[in-house]
């Protein structure tokens, strides 16, 4: 009998068919497991339900279970603070209440733009040591350690904690310690209200901003501290790495399209060379899905469209880089400026300080000249007083 994989993600509608090119990618890599695949939403249509279910019949390996969330107006209360996602994507936060109990552990993977590449049991399989979440660490406290529970007092720690202290595109939930602690959208409310009553009330950076804060102290990181590197990620392995780093030093098992210009299937590959075989794969896998001839035609255009406006967005990029660097060589001459200004302030009430030195000595040579003259004067008038004297006494001894 096969193990056991359970798999989750969440979305609405129009991402529901982006959903089958990482069916695709599971059924190929995790062969040697018995997946449950549990779909979260509340507005995705029933023909794209239909169309899910089917594919997965056909792999042999997966079992689909549809989640119907009745309940969204809870999620929805979270969407104004975040407008740029839809409240399909807190569907995690409590996917304990809509599970069945015989799910203790789930891999939560973003609707679409993320894919298996190899076998997870590492990951999957990996001991929680008791806490909510495992996840790849996207940011630490500093290069020794992780943020801990009493970091949430601090108000430029919780800034960082609230931007996600990992990246949710891929992560572990720890379903059996959800159910034992009854966790519930009342226990995220009474976090945003705390977060409310805190100076210029900070906002959370989407689901993966409410889990950090929800769980700060109680999140195991994957490999963590025998890597202390937050470029370390083969179970979430986003795109943007090639942004900071020229190679990639070890092989991803979870990809993930975040910081890629384009989505998957938007392009038939990518304008960075680092990139290509990301998008090549995604289409390898979407190539064995009913929805491949639909996701080409546009995809198709758009390439070549692409390519068409490649160079001319080069030459941009160029140019924007070298406005960047003169934007900083003239900071650094406003900085110089700013510099010499300081100085030249300095110099001048320096030189303001010699002046009225100098005035003041001025006025105290002229004091002293002031009181000169009756000294001059009275020594005159001895030296004709005792020249008096003198005559007297010498028409005496005559």
């Amino acid at each position: 009998m096969k193990e056991i994989l359970n798999i989750m993600t969440s979305c609405n509608d129009g991402y529901a068919k982006y959903v089958l090119p990482q069916l695709a990618s599971i059924a190929k890599n995790l062969q040697m497991y018995e997946v449950h695949f549990y779909l979260f939403h509340s507005r995705v249509q029933p023909q794209n339900i239909m169309l899910i279910k089917d594919y997965c019949e056909s792999l042999q390996n997966i079992k689909f279970h549809e989640i119907v969330v009745h309940d969204f107006h809870l999620y929805e209360q979270l969407h104004p603070e975040q407008t740029c996602w839809t409240y399909e994507m807190y569907y995690s936060l409590c996917c304990n209440k809509y599970l069945p109990e015989t799910v203790d552990r789930i891999l939560y993977i973003d609707a679409g733009d993320v894919y298996i590449e190899d076998e997870i049991s590492d990951y999957y399989f990996c001991d929680f040591e008791d806490n909510y979440l495992m996840v790849t660490c996207g940011q630490a406290k500093n290069k020794d350690s992780v943020f801990e529970k009493e970091d949430f007092k601090d108000d430029e720690y919780l800034k960082r904690i609230l931007r996600g202290l990992f990246n949710s595109g891929s992560y572990m939930i720890n379903v059996e310690k959800f159910r034992a602690e009854n966790i519930s959208m009342d226990f995220y409310m009474q976090i945003i209200e705390t977060l409310k009553q805190r100076p210029n009330a900070p906002k959370w950076f989407g689901d993966q901003g409410l889990l950090s804060i929800a769980f700060v102290g109680y999140i195991k990181y994957f490999m963590y501290p025998q890597v202390k590197n937050i470029y370390f990620m083969p179970y979430n392995f986003c795109l943007w790495f090639f942004d900071r780093n020229d190679s990639l030093p070890y092989k991803p098992f979870i990809v993930h399209f975040a910081g890629a210009k384009f989505k998957p299937w938007e392009v038939r590959s990518s304008l960075k060379q680092s990139q290509i075989k990301f998008y090549e794969k995604w289409w390898e896998y979407c190539s064995e899905t009913p929805v491949y001839e639909e996701f080409s035609v546009t995809a198709d255009i758009r390439t070549e469209v692409l390519k068409k406006i490649s160079p001319i967005s080069e030459n941009y990029n160029a140019l924007e880089e070298k406005y960047k660097t003169l934007e900083e060589k003239c900071k650094a001459l406003e900085e110089n400026h700013k510099a010499l200004e300081e100085k030249y302030k300095t110099l001048e009430g320096n030189h303001n300080k010699v002046v009225n030195a100098c005035l003041s000595t001025t006025q105290n040579l002229a004091s002293i000249e002031n009181r000169k003259i009756p000294i001059q004067e009275k020594y005159r008038q001895m030296l004709e007083t005792n020249l008096s004297l003198a005559k007297t006494i010498a028409s005496i001894y005559r």
